[in-house]
């Protein structure tokens, strides 16, 4: 992932800021620094590349209070919520940061923050964060983003602060915390907490699996069985009341037949006495005299049909008739108006042909100037040129003295730049012949050659870490193996153990048979016994007495024998007891069992799993021992030990190359940086000079045209003065300004134009007038035939004259056709009315009832007829079917007895499905009490095979906890976070040495402590603790680069940031400090900000982002040097 440009705008303490990380000379330096006054807003940057990536900052994660707060008053957000970054006094503010992800992909993600309607005092409103990859996709919601963003860095948020960020502060603390702190610090340093939790559930299953096991063998001992005998018995009870719910059912059906038979019986003698009662009522109702009368009109409504249409025709043309005299009065009144308007048109003809005689008499008097009114467009155009030469003349001139003092200023500016000029080639020679040297004297390197060797070493220095680790892991696991072989000895005592208790409970269980099977003997033959006495008994007995065993009557009772009764109870109860000890006896040697087969099948396993790890464990003994072979006599050297001080001596060499390589690359850099700034400033001086030059020549060319320009408008301004006198007619404007002459000429001109124009409408409208009024006159005449007494109405002039006389003589015609037809239909509608009436011999009042009648009242009474006769015909039906189904209801009479009735089939077949009910409860219940036998032995079998598998698994997570678990995690992670740590620490050893060569760090075997050795001392290591702030920086910029490499080739951001710490070192600490970030860049190909505002570093790092606020309330700017 690389940083492409980042924009910062209201954000904390800065307003306006826009880094572009692709620009030089951020795009080619190795180290960059960060630096400012402390509180200017230096750290700000990386909150805002936070915030615009994740919506989050470290600053602010840490804090876990609830506290709600906002400096405007209204609103309500907790006092860690990222809008608070927003900056004070501000309505809005966001953060656009670009970036490559590691898709090669280039993406925009943009935080904002706002108050509402963007006014500072405004309530705060939701934040918005927005990442956009090209035209691919835009995503708007948290959860789409925080996924894309992931997987574009290659990092979540936690993972980019460990790696990209390093705080020294914290690596501080971690040196000088106890080992409780050292775990917890480590853990959020590494993000390894997963060891600690590993620990717990281990626990933590371990109790689960004792606990279920504890379980599952207290459920087995709550299981009891019922006795064969009475499996039996349920059986046999089963089978009976089956075979009596058969017969009962078939006697049931037989009843409920005889039942049906009854009710359908009764039904059906009530349904015919209902239809029979309701066809004779519907028969009187068709005779009765209303109905008669009903049908009667409906006759007579129908043959008056013809009579009834004619007396509507007369009536209806006798009222058209009224209607047509008043429309005929109306077109007379009409017309004597329209005859008013005609006589009024003559006058409105007299009054324009004077109003066009008026116009031609002021026409007549222009005189000469007609003639230069018809050559206007000639005369406007030449007015037009002569006021446009005249403007573009002031204007040349103008241009010309501006001309002439632009000149003067060039020639001026070209001389001071001259002189400049030699100035800055001068200094460009010195700054490129010292480039040139400090690149002769990198070229005695070979940088690629040297890299590839930093390379090998580091691998071979990383395969020897690996190699002691290798012996580290044979090592435990030999110790593994050892406590294996422990276990196998305790486990096999454990077997042996169980086995004996096994063979105990096995004799007792031969014990509890041979004793019960002795019970059930004395049993039995004492039952024999009783019932013999039983049947001797029987055989004395006399006729009239009930015997007990056979219910037959007996005369005189037999004595009783109670002494051998409580004796046959006695055996009983002894030969429960004695099963009930044979089932304990029996479940006891099961439970021995299944312990003895699980522990045999542990032992087993165990003994396979030994000699598993014994071969692998040797196997990879000889690999290791191989891969050492190999390593030693690629190095030629005879052991570890020599091959580490070998390669930590060659990395020291190779990067104390790299390290002088850098230091002259950074310096050819920075001598390069300045050579380009000089070369810039003589080739802008060159440009300047060049540029000046051409500026001269293009005035001198302005100027001559603008010369040239001035003469011909002056020649063309003579040539059209002349053309305009010479046109007849003009001469009243010749001596006015052109501009006013062209005001002057065009006013008259327009009003000459309007008066003839308005001359010849008026021409054309008196003809037109003419000629319609002739037509009016036509049409009046016409008229006047129709309607000769017409009087004459005054009336105004009516341009729609004509279309209206037209109108009213259509009209007129029309109304006297219309009354010609009523009078024809009124004589043949009374003739066709007195043949009618004669024929029919109805009268006319009866008619005119019939014609006063609504449609509705005579399809009512139809209806109301037609339904009389349907429901008579429907009634009919009924009483024939149901006549048919009681014929065949008699013919399918059942067999029933003389004596049976309804109640009483109804009666006994309650009964006998009370008995089927009985017998089906049950039944029922029966079946459910050998289904749950049945489910209890099948839980008793699973039981046992839980138990075993469950005892299998505890053994194993007992076995597991007993070396890693604990309730609260620490055995676990105190083993695990060791092996961390001293990864950790091989890791900064490598960093350390090109720091000072003489530092080391080593960790104590299962101990958070870390010891500071000191190879020029000559002393023991001591706690890095006693180190001094130097050697603290030190050690911790080792361990903070270490961090940033652990875990290989993973991490993805091209760019690694390291905040403060760099105070305590000067001299050539700080100067190999920096020379190893420099060298990031060709191991990682990853470039180094530095966040510091320790002066010294300026001095070693040219690229630097400044950040500077000119008072404590004033924002922060921020600038790249050089």
């Amino acid at each position: 992932m690389k940083l492409r440009s980042l924009t910062i705008h209201n954000i904390m303490s800065i307003a306006d800021a826009a880094i572009d990380f692709d620009r030089r000379p951020l795009s080619e330096a190795d180290v960059f620094l960060i630096t400012g006054a402390t509180g200017s807003g230096k750290s700000a940057i990386l909150d805002a590349i936070c915030l615009a990536l994740y919506n989050r900052t470290p600053r602010l994660d840490s804090i876990t209070t609830s506290v709600r707060y906002d400096s405007v008053k209204g609103s309500d957000m907790k006092i860690n919520d990222e809008r608070q970054l927003l900056r004070n006094g501000t309505g809005e503010g966001f953060v656009r940061l670009t970036f490559t992800g590691i898709d090669n992909r280039d993406y925009c993600a943009e935080w904002g923050a706002r108050r509402a309607r963007d006014r500072a005092s405004g309530k705060i409103q939701k934040l918005s964060w927005v990442l956009r990859c090209g035209d691919d996709f835009v995503l708007t919601r948290y959860a789409e983003i925080e996924r894309a963003v992931i997987a574009a860095v290659g990092l979540d948020f936690a993972q980019f602060c460990r790696t990209t960020m390093l705080a020294q502060g914290q690596f501080t603390m971690f040196l000088k915390s106890d080992d409780k702190d050292k775990a917890r610090i480590l853990e959020k340093l590494t993000g390894e907490t997963i060891y600690a939790e590993v620990g717990r559930r281990l626990h933590e299953r371990t109790m689960e699996s004792k606990r279920a096991l504890e379980t599952l063998r207290t459920r087995l001992s709550s299981v009891s069985f019922r006795s064969e005998e009475e499996m039996a018995a349920l059986a046999a009870e089963s089978e009976r009341l089956t075979s009596e719910v058969g017969v009962t059912s078939a006697e049931a059906d037989g009843l409920r037949k005889k039942r049906e038979w009854f009710v359908r019986d009764r039904e059906l003698s009530v349904e015919a006495e209902r239809a029979a009662k309701a066809l004779a009522v519907a028969e009187e109702v068709m005779k009765s005299p209303e109905n008669v009368a009903m049908e009667a009109d409906i006759r007579e409504w129908n043959v008056s049909e013809p009579a009834r249409r004619r007396v509507a025709e007369r009536a209806n043309a006798i009222k058209s008739l009224s209607s047509l005299d008043e429309d005929m009065k109306a077109y007379q009144r009409e017309f004597g108006r329209l005859r008013g308007a005609v006589a009024a048109n003559d006058e409105v003809i007299a009054s324009e042909r004077h109003k066009l005689r008026s116009q031609k008499s002021v026409i007549e008097a222009y005189g000469v100037k007609t003639e230069a009114f018809a050559k206007s467009d000639t005369i406007t155009t030449l007015l037009s040129r002569l006021i446009d030469t005249a403007k573009s003349e002031a204007s040349t001139f103008a241009a010309i003295k501006k001309n002439e003092k632009e000149i003067d200023s060039a020639r001026s500016r070209r001389d001071e730049t001259v002189v400049i000029l030699g100035r800055e080639r001068e200094v460009l020679a010195g700054a490129e012949s010292a480039l040139d040297a400090t690149r002769r004297h990198m070229s005695a390197y070979d940088q690629k050659a040297l890299t590839e060797r930093l390379r090998v070493l580091n691998d071979d220095d990383k395969a020897i870490i690996r190699m002691r680790e290798r012996r580290k892991s044979l090592e435990a696991r030999e110790v593994a193996m050892t406590l294996l072989v422990k276990q196998l000895s305790e486990t096999g005592d454990a077997l042996t153990r169980v086995s004996e208790e096994l063979r105990t409970a096995e004799s007792a269980l031969v014990t509890a048979t041979a004793l019960k099977e002795e019970r059930r003997n004395a049993y039995e033959a004492l039952r024999d016994v009783d019932n013999k006495v039983a049947e001797t008994m029987r055989a004395a007995l006399t006729v009239g007495c009930d015997c007990p065993v056979c219910r037959q009557r007996v005369t005189i009772l037999p004595p009783s024998n109670p002494q051998l009764r409580q004796l046959v109870d006695n055996s009983r109860r002894q030969l429960k007891e004695a099963e009930k000890s044979f089932d304990e006896a029996q479940t006891s040697a099961n439970a021995k069992r299944v312990s003895r087969d699980s522990l045999a099948a542990q032992v087993e396993n165990m003994k396979h799993r030994l000699d598993d790890e014994r071969a692998a464990l040797t196997r990879e003994t000889e690999a290791a021992n191989n891969d050492e072979s190999v390593l030693l006599t690629r190095l030629s050297q005879p052991g570890l030990d020599e091959a580490e001080g070998y390669v930590k001596r060659s990395l020291a060499e190779v990067n104390g190359s790299l390290s002088e390589l850098s230091a002259l690359s950074a310096l050819a850099e920075k001598q390069r940086v300045e050579a380009e700034k000089q070369r810039g400033k003589a080739e802008a001086a060159d440009s300047a000079v060049k540029c000046i030059d051409g500026e001269i020549q293009r005035l001198d060319g302005s100027m001559t045209q603008l010369v040239g320009t001035l003469a011909t408008l002056r020649q063309t301004a003579a040539e059209t003065s002349r053309t305009l006198a010479e046109i007849s007619g003009f001469g009243p404007w010749t001596e006015m300004e052109p501009s006013e002459a062209r005001k002057a000429f065009l006013a008259e001109r327009d009003a000459w134009q309007k008066l003839t124009d308005s001359a010849s409408r008026l021409e054309i409208s008196i003809a037109e007038m003419e000629r319609r009024h002739l037509e009016e006159r036509n049409a009046e005449n016409e008229l006047l035939e129709l309607l000769p007494d017409t009087p004459v109405v005054p009336s105004a002039h009516d341009a729609a004259l004509i279309s209206k006389l037209r109108k009213v003589h259509g009209g007129v015609t029309s109304v006297r056709e219309s009354i010609s037809r009523c009078r024809r239909e009124i004589e043949a509608a009374t003739v066709a009315l007195s043949v009618f009436y004669t024929e029919t011999g109805l009268s006319a009042e009866r008619v005119a009832t019939f014609a006063e009648w609504p449609a509705v009242k005579i399809e009512r009474m139809r209806s109301q007829i037609e339904k009389i006769k349907s429901d008579a015909e429907k009634l009919r039906g009924s009483v024939s079917a149901l006549e048919r189904q009681r014929v065949a209801h008699v013919s399918a009479r059942p067999a029933i007895g003389d004596d049976e009735t309804e109640a009483s089939a109804t009666e006994a077949l309650g009964e006998a499905e009370k008995c089927i009910s009985d017998a089906r409860t049950r039944l029922g219940a029966i079946s459910q009490i050998i289904s749950d036998e049945k489910a209890l032995r099948e839980t008793h079998a699973g039981l046992l095979a839980e138990i075993a598998t469950a005892e299998k698994g505890y053994t194993r997570l007992q076995r597991l906890n007993s070396l890693f678990g604990s309730a609260d995690g620490e055995k676990f992670r105190s083993i695990a976070q060791s092996f961390v740590l001293e990864s950790l620490l091989d890791a900064a050893n490598v960093f350390l040495r090109e720091l000072d060569d003489r530092y080391y760090l080593r960790g104590v075997p299962g101990q958070y402590t870390i010891l500071l050795g000191d190879a020029q001392s000559g002393m023991p290591p001591r706690p890095v603790v006693t180190a001094s702030g130097g050697e603290s920086f030190l050690v911790s910029l080792a361990l903070a680069l270490a961090l940033s490499d652990f875990g290989g080739g993973g991490l993805s951001v091209g760019t690694l940031f390291i905040d403060e710490g760099f105070g305590t070192l000067s001299g050539t600490p700080l100067t190999n400090a920096i020379s190893l970030l420099r060298s990031l860049n060709v191991r990682w190909g990853r470039r180094v900000g530095i966040i510091s505002h320790i002066e010294a570093l300026k001095n070693e790092i040219p690229v630097r982002i400044v950040v500077s606020r000119s008072s404590s309330s004033s924002p922060a700017e921020i600038r790249v040097e050089p």
